[in-house]
């Protein structure tokens, strides 16, 4: 069974109120309590996210024939595990380190022009996870939340402003992150048509070596 968490499916933001973010606010943004360490990713191409994809797809479907939350976690945590021994670098390249259930998410939006400040799972009985659902942190210039707040209601999730002021994709499972996820990358052609954030200029020149 893939858990499922009470998150509803809606779009609340303020376009008018999105901020200009620099290069430096992406490399140094603070995910509040959730993943410290989280590094952004940048030039993440269409085709990276397509295999994350793949990858996530084979993990989920492993793990969705436990019988409950807790057997889930196991079985991704097992997935992880059998690449590190099989020292699979596929695996490293194209997860990054994220969770699996979000990473395909969190690649489909760095390819799509966007970036990300934290992501996690969603906690279970047995997991390590800190968020109480599957939850993605971005970073989306006007244009790019349009498109996204369209794409995230047809996927069944919600795309808000989080209490401390900044914007984050919700999802009652992670079958309807990697669900947005195929959707995000189903309509690239829309987003190549779109100008570069303009926070990418200069980017790593304030990312850690």
């Amino acid at each position: 069974m893939v858990p499922e968490f009470d998150v509803g499916c809606y779009v609340d933001y303020d376009a008018e109120r999105l901020p200009e973010v620099t290069a430096q606010d992406v490399a140094t943004f603070c995910a509040h309590g959730f993943n410290r360490e989280y590094t952004p990713l940048f030039d993440v191409t269409w085709e990276d996210a397509e295999y994350t994809l793949e990858i996530e797809r084979t993990a989920l479907d492993r793990a969705g024939q436990a019988d409950d939350g807790e057997g889930f976690e196991a079985a991704l945590e097992a997935f992880t595990d059998e690449a590190w021994e099989n020292e699979d670098d596929g695996y490293f390249v194209y997860i990054q380190g994220l969770d699996l259930g979000v990473a395909g998410l969190v690649m489909a939006i760095i390819a799509a022009g966007a970036t990300t400040y934290t992501s996690c799972r969603g906690r279970v009985p047995g997991s390590r996870h800190h968020h109480p659902h599957p939850h993605v942190g971005v970073v989306l210039d006007r244009n790019r939340a349009s498109l996204f707040a369209e794409l995230v209601l047809a996927a069944g999730c919600c795309l808000y402003t989080s209490e401390y002021g900044d914007l984050a994709i919700g999802a009652p499972s992670v079958d309807h992150c990697h669900q947005l996820a195929k959707m995000i990358v189903e309509r690239k052609a829309a987003f190549e048509e779109l100008p570069a954030p303009t926070w990418r200029e200069g980017l790593e020149e304030f990312l850690p070596d």
